[in-house]
């Protein structure tokens, strides 16, 4: 008895160690997804616009042309082929990338991929911190015509924001504004909130005069 009670005193510290790393280990799995940074496709929002598009076309992305003078390009986001990307930047830094994932003729397209998308997000950057995921005044047994019908007539929304470290991304999906809209279309926005600051007009410093020299004595 007395050789066993020794052995598992000896041991005791063992086994509080083994479960001090256990709870250590199960705190930092646990700790938000938004820890991490906003990404896209692997890449950090930030550096120079040239040096982002060249490591998008090292990932087979292919420069098309110019949205309003942002760099537009084609490739596969999220593991979904031929879509567009649109590279925003300021000061010529890259801060945001719009991604349009696919146009849907169908609330079965919608669904499917929008809550794809929406479960990819999640497991990269936790659940959404903000999310409009609604019909209004349809009926709970309406059919997928009905609610397509519903959502290009903008009576309901689908739309989902993720935190992370230095920013967001939105998932969403996009109405045309014309009079009677016969698809939609999933977009995404990745945006690094740092560097967007930098595209945005500080106020404080329009129409900002010198100080005037003749006060001085």
């Amino acid at each position: 008895m007395c050789v066993f009670a020794s052995w598992q005193n000896r041991n005791k510290p063992l086994l509080t160690m083994k479960k001090f790393v256990l709870l250590l280990l199960s705190l930092v799995l646990a700790l938000p997804a938004a820890a991490q940074k906003t990404t896209f496709e692997g890449l950090e929002l930030e550096g120079s616009t040239d040096d982002f598009i060249a490591a998008l076309e090292e990932m087979d992305f292919v420069r098309e042309a110019e949205d309003d003078g942002d760099p537009m390009l084609t490739g596969s986001v999220m593991d979904y082929d031929e879509c567009v990307v649109i590279v925003h930047a300021a000061d010529s830094v890259v801060f945001a990338v719009t991604a349009g994932i696919m146009e849907c003729e169908s609330w079965e397209e919608v669904e499917e991929n929008y809550f794809d998308l929406r479960e990819q997000l999640e497991r990269e950057y936790g659940a959404p911190a903000d999310a409009a995921e609604y019909f209004e005044d349809l009926p709970d047994d309406a059919d997928d015509d009905t609610k397509f019908e519903a959502l290009l007539g903008r009576q309901g929304e689908l739309a989902a924001w993720f935190s992370s470290e230095n920013g967001y991304v939105t998932l969403q999906v996009e109405v045309p504004d014309t009079d009677e809209p016969e698809s939609c279309f999933i977009t995404l926005y990745f945006c690094n909130e740092n560097n967007a600051e930098l595209a945005a007009d500080d106020p404080d410093d329009l129409d900002e005069e010198p100080a005037d020299d003749a006060d001085e004595d």
